[in-house]
């Protein structure tokens, strides 16, 4: 459901901002974290006051240091995704979506 190093040369734009997070999530182990997080409807994961995912982004960005907010908060909408539906049904929806 979660590969090691999977391939992410489908995605168009953010491409390194996508791998890179999901590098740190698979590394601190927070695939079953994510799967299980109600982000705040009105403030999705950019303004979360959820310790866990505060550290997650900013190791993400201490790490990589690839992100603005926008590109943050949509690649952290994208790891849910993963989290909730997998790696390759993300691959598969990118790919249709094209």
């Amino acid at each position: 459901m979660y590969p090691c190093n999977p391939d992410f040369d489908f995605i168009l734009n953010y491409k390194n901002e996508v791998k890179s997070a999901y590098k740190v999530v698979h590394e601190m182990e927070m695939w079953n974290y994510l799967f299980n997080h109600k982000p705040d409807k009105e403030c999705g994961f950019m303004y979360s006051n959820d310790p866990k995912i505060i550290n997650l982004m900013n190791t993400i960005a201490d790490k990589y240091g690839l992100h603005s907010g926008c590109s943050m908060g949509m690649t952290m909408r994208i790891m849910h995704f993963i989290a909730k539906n997998g790696y390759d049904v993300f691959r598969e929806e990118m790919i249709r979506n094209k």
